[in-house]
């Protein structure tokens, strides 16, 4: 049989002290994380439009390439797609297969693809430039809504507080 270990009066105080304040470091915590999640998905959103724009300035020549060996696949309005894209030199750009995930381009006959000519292996496919610019609005858009929801839990939380004094 173990023995209780006696606890004094300032370790008891302290421990309901500590217990008390549990809920109190769950909701800052909770506060803090959604902050951080709405920096997060500003820092993204900042990314995805600075590549949208480093390749819209960067990639100005363009070719056309033939859309091969497309594959669709998937069901209930859950479809996917894949496609090589042969490219026949340019003279600037080599012949090359690409390869893309492009449901759009699965299903078309001919891709235009825009590259850097001074950096060839930086390319896109005309379909996809805008899924970066989309990405960024949306990324833009949750860190305005975790920003708010950050602020709506603050005021909530600093309320009961001021309520706890009282």
């Amino acid at each position: 049989m173990k023995k209780k270990k006696h606890i004094s009066g300032s370790e008891a105080f302290l421990k309901k002290q500590k217990q008390k304040n549990k809920p109190d470091r769950l909701k800052i915590g909770l506060i803090i994380f959604t902050f951080v999640l709405s920096a997060v998905f500003a820092v993204a959103s900042g990314l995805f439009m600075k590549d949208h724009i480093h390749r819209k300035n960067h990639c100005t020549a363009e070719i056309v390439g033939e859309v091969t060996n497309a594959k669709i696949w998937g069901r209930h309005h859950h479809y996917h797609g894949k496609a090589d894209v042969v490219v026949k030199s340019d003279g600037v750009f080599p012949s090359q297969t690409l390869h893309t995930t492009s449901l759009y381009l699965a299903k078309q006959k001919n891709a235009k693809i825009f590259y850097d000519p001074e950096n060839t292996k930086e390319y896109y496919f005309e379909s996809n430039i805008e899924d970066s610019r989309s990405l960024s609005i949306i990324c833009a858009v949750l860190s305005v809504i975790e920003l708010l929801f950050g602020i709506a839990i603050t005021k909530a939380y600093l309320r009961s507080k001021q309520r706890k004094k009282r």
